[in-house]
Formats: structure tokens, C-alpha cells, sequence
């Protein structure tokens, strides 16, 4: 298919954030880092474009980090 992102890559949402890491089949799929506009992380395992599996989010204000498995987001 033409234009489907699969493999290492890095996408801008506008107004969202920045997402690096694996994709396939167009979609968020095993290791990946994802940072938002307001400065919180998200790195960890992604499943058709979601979080699922292990992972760790950070909240940039705080410094809290929400570490454990993931499911469907």
C-alpha cells in the first residue's frame, strides 16, 4: 500500500505531540516513545495505536511516574 508507515519512524500531531518509534501496518505498534505538548512522556510497548503493555508515563509538572502494564490504552 502506498504511504504505509511500517518500521522506525517519527510523526507530528499537531496540538497533540510527537510520537517516535515502531510502526506497522500505519499504526503505533511495538516500542515507542510518545511526548505531548505539554511536556509529559509516554515510553513504553504500543498495540494498534495504543498503549498496551509495559510502559512508563512521566508528568512533566510533577515528576510523577506511572510505571506498569498497559491495555488497549
Amino acid at each position: 500500500m502506498a504511504n504505509e508507515k511500517s518500521g522506525i519512524g517519527k510523526m507530528t500531531y499537531v496540538g497533540v505531540g510527537t510520537y517516535y518509534g515502531y510502526w506497522e501496518n500505519n499504526q503505533r505498534n511495538g516500542e515507542g516513545v510518545f511526548t505531548y505538548t505539554n511536556q509529559d512522556v509516554y515510553s513504553g510497548q504500543w498495540k494498534d495505536g495504543k498503549k498496551h503493555g509495559q510502559g512508563t508515563y512521566v508528568f512533566f509538572q510533577t515528576g510523577m511516574k506511572f510505571v506498569g502494564k498497559w491495555s488497549a490504552g
